[in-house]
């Protein structure tokens, strides 16, 4: 594969690893026995190589000024891990749901499959083409037990692994239109964050100490400050209110969802007061909506 990788140079690599251990069902299933648990932290160290291939490729594709597609179902906990910190600042995030983007359905009973999912990527227009495409609202098949594909009976998640035409035409569509054309998200990172600045051009810190002279003379009467002095400090008021702890804050916020979050399965919300809480909490952060939720869900972000 690195021969091949640094013989082509693939202006675009999709990279889609194994993401069974990592799944919502896994942890479900994981936490019947202390035996399962153990059985799937195995299983999850012996794909932690998949993970590092990923984060190779990246810093291959990185190097050439090439991009770098990372996909995962939408729940997997594999993007939860610190070791993709570095993709993760230097690519975004695309979410959308399956049935909007590839028109998945269930072959044996027709029924529209949603699985969400999230592909890291460092093209905007692959960004700018998945994101935001969510279910337009309609009864789901989930994504369990069996169904029949070509007169053969087989899992449904093993079915659902696979890319439909629909959406394997789309990327492709704008890997083509891109070639050559467009710089990874990189570009516009490092143009900030790069940014020197000689110590002479640093501002200064400190205040200026006053002589004996100007201080005495200060505290004539009559005599005012000079203009690039600091003015008197205001007095401090008797009664100050205590401001509200982050955890005072997040629990006014879950009391608030507490009425409106289903009792199975999960319900987005794009409440403005409520972005408007949890943006005083994260201030660096940009809210666009939230996602509450019960049951085998809690474990999700």
């Amino acid at each position: 594969m690195f021969r091949q990788l640094c013989a082509k140079n693939p202006e675009h690599i999709w990279f889609s690893p194994t993401c069974g251990p990592w799944s919502a069902w896994s942890q479900f299933n994981g936490q019947r026995s202390i035996s399962a648990w153990e059985d799937l932290l195995t299983q999850r160290l012996c794909q932690l190589e998949q993970v590092a291939l990923g984060i190779v490729l990246f810093r291959h594709q990185k190097e050439r000024h090439r991009h770098f597609h990372w996909e995962q179902p939408a729940r997997s906990l594999m993007f939860k891990m610190p070791y993709l910190s570095e993709v993760f600042a230097y690519s975004q995030c695309a979410e959308f749901d399956m049935c909007n983007v590839g028109d998945l359905t269930d072959p044996q009973s027709g029924k529209p499959i949603k699985k969400g999912m999230i592909v890291v990527t460092t093209s905007p227009s692959m960004h700018k083409m998945l994101h935001g495409r969510y279910c337009v609202g309609h009864e789901h098949r989930r994504v369990e037990g069996s169904t029949i594909v070509d007169g053969k009976s087989g899992r449904l998640s093993q079915f659902t692994e696979n890319y439909l035409r629909r959406f394997a035409r789309q990327v492709a569509q704008v890997i083509c239109s891109t070639k050559g054309r467009e710089k990874p998200t990189w570009y516009d990172n490092q143009a900030v964050a790069f940014v020197s600045r000689s110590p002479e051009d640093e501002p200064s810190t400190k205040r200026a100490k006053l002589s004996f002279e100007s201080r005495t003379r200060l505290k004539q009467p009559g005599v005012s400050p000079p203009p690039d002095l600091p003015c008197e400090k205001r007095r401090k008021l008797e009664s100050k209110q205590a401001p509200m702890s982050q955890k005072e804050m997040w629990n006014q916020i879950f009391r608030n969802v507490q009425g409106i979050t289903p009792r199975v399965g999960k319900k987005v919300i794009r409440d403005p007061e409520l972005l408007r809480k949890i943006g005083d909490i994260w201030h660096d952060k940009q809210i666009q909506f939230i996602v509450v939720c019960r049951g085998t869900d809690r474990s999700q972000l």
